[in-house]
């Protein structure tokens, strides 16, 4: 529980030009209502490092689109919207600007955020 702790403590003093760390550079408006996040072509690029996704907090949330305050449902709805959305059987690359590649690994990112989540939350 310390680890959690100091790395939520760390994450709190990244963000030096007053701007939100959990939200990257800018707050979204939509971080809270993942059915408004599917008109996104992209992932927004938050500041997360796909090396620490399933390591740490801040990444984990960020592959997700969601702040360090969401709650276990906000990672379960998250989840599944992009779920569907970056599934490789049902990506389509005209939405998500992806090859069936890229969405492999963007969903392999998703399972693996979900899956470090729901074990620490």
């Amino acid at each position: 529980m310390a680890a959690i702790e100091v790395r939520i403590v760390s994450l709190t003093h990244l963000a030096t030009d007053g701007s939100n760390p959990a939200h990257g550079k800018k707050e979204q408006a939509d971080d809270h209502h993942p059915e408004l996040a599917e008109k996104k072509n992209l992932p927004e690029d938050n500041g997360t490092q796909p090396e620490g996704v399933g390591r740490n907090l801040f990444d984990s949330f960020g592959v997700l689109g969601l702040g360090l305050d969401a709650t276990e449902m906000d990672v379960k709805t998250a989840y599944r919207m992009l779920a569907l959305q970056y599934h490789p059987d049902k990506n389509d690359p005209e939405r998500t600007g992806m090859t069936r590649d890229q969405a492999t690994a963007h969903f392999q990112l998703l399972n693996t955020a979900n899956s470090y989540l729901r074990s620490v939350l």
